[in-house]
């Protein structure tokens, strides 16, 4: 009785933290294609969970504001529906769109099309004239399902990283991606692209490179866009069962904050980027048999130490803005896992009717 007593307080006390470091405005992402392969009551817990923050108000630890799709359409990800993009995902759309209203705005992605060239994806621009027209197609069926959705606008599922030659590798996929979305319908654009080196891996005079680079890319970008880069701190650390949670090598929270500095000053400088935020990956890779990350490469995600996700939202609440975050069954999750240990002091009958009372 001791040890499941300790084992519950430590629980309640990391959700505790947790919930203290709420963000107000907070946004999660979701991929489309788990409502097909996820049993609904899963997927409806989720959205109460949310229900339950805007109902509480602002000051509820699981208020959430934006909703973000990655795509709606089949693409290069996720399988299995890649060989033949485009097609919408019309049954999971349907599904989803029940909760549509819980939010102030959901940000529609639209695909990620299959590339095959043999030079740089970013700068062929056929490639990105093709990518375009298919958005329009896909982003034109969306608007016909949904003729009186208004809370909706734009969000543009290609990533990268922005240290990476921004200034070049980027200017084909915003102009052609932001013309296509708003020749359909002319509203807000949002990106979430990431940084994929630490930040004190930069010499100084690099660091200001890859800033003025940005300058270039943003100042002469021609639509105003929103960025809630990635802090790849879930895509960059490891986990191994039971309990080790591996973030020796991984981005932080420190890397966080200093890009956020930067775009926060190029922002200063280009008007069209008009708001900048932190996407809070709030996972942890399980690597491959291989040793390999990535789903793509059969890496596992799973849920990242809540602990370590309390502390980088404290910090992010402190000095930056918390944006659209990767994902929504890991918030759910962490947000609520220690109802898990509740669930032995309820009866059998209580579970299976969902009448079982939890703290959280």
């Amino acid at each position: 009785p001791h040890s499941k007593m300790a084992v519950l307080c430590q629980s309640l006390l990391l959700v505790l933290a947790l919930s203290a470091h709420h963000v107000q405005g907070m946004g999660l992402f979701i991929r489309t294609t788990w409502l097909n392969e996820l049993p609904e009551s899963k997927i409806q817990s989720w959205f109460d969970l949310v229900k339950a923050g805007r109902d509480q108000g602002p000051s509820s630890p699981y208020y959430v504001t934006d909703l973000g799709i990655q795509q709606i359409a089949t693409g290069q990800w996720p399988p299995p529906n890649t060989s033949n993009p485009g097609i919408l995902y019309k049954k999971e759309l349907e599904q989803l769109s029940q909760y549509f209203h819980l939010f102030d705005n959901v940000h529609v992605g639209t695909l990620l099309y299959p590339y095959n060239g043999t030079q740089s994806k970013f700068l062929n621009e056929t490639y990105w004239t093709e990518y375009g027209g298919m958005q329009v197609t896909v982003a034109e069926e969306f608007v016909h399902m949904f003729p009186n959705l208004t809370n909706f606008s734009w969000y543009i599922s290609e990533e990268g990283c922005l240290e990476d030659n921004p200034a070049v590798n980027f200017k084909y996929l915003l102009e052609f991606s932001a013309a296509a979305l708003v020749s359909v319908r002319e509203l807000p654009i949002l990106w979430s692209p990431g940084f994929c080196r630490k930040i004190s891996s930069f010499t100084p005079s690099e660091l200001q490179n890859v800033e003025s680079q940005l300058e270039e890319l943003f100042c002469n970008f021609s639509y105003p866009i929103a960025v809630h880069f990635q802090d790849l701190c879930g895509q960059t650390a490891t986990f191994k069962f039971p309990f080790y949670y591996n973030y020796t090598a991984a981005m932080t929270k420190e890397d966080g904050i200093g890009y956020y500095q930067m775009l926060k000053r190029v922002q200063k400088k280009c008007p069209n980027l008009r708001e900048v935020k932190i996407n809070m990956e709030m996972f942890i890779e399980h690597l491959s048999s291989e040793g390999e990350k990535g789903e793509d490469h059969g890496a596992f995600i799973l849920d990242a130490d809540p602990r370590e996700v309390s502390d980088r939202m404290s910090t992010y609440n402190e000095e930056a803005e918390i944006g659209l975050c990767w994902a929504m069954p890991h918030w759910y999750n962490l947000w609520t896992f220690a109802n898990g240990t509740m669930d032995i002091q309820c009866t059998y009958e209580e579970i299976q009717t969902n009448t079982c009372k939890h703290p959280y």
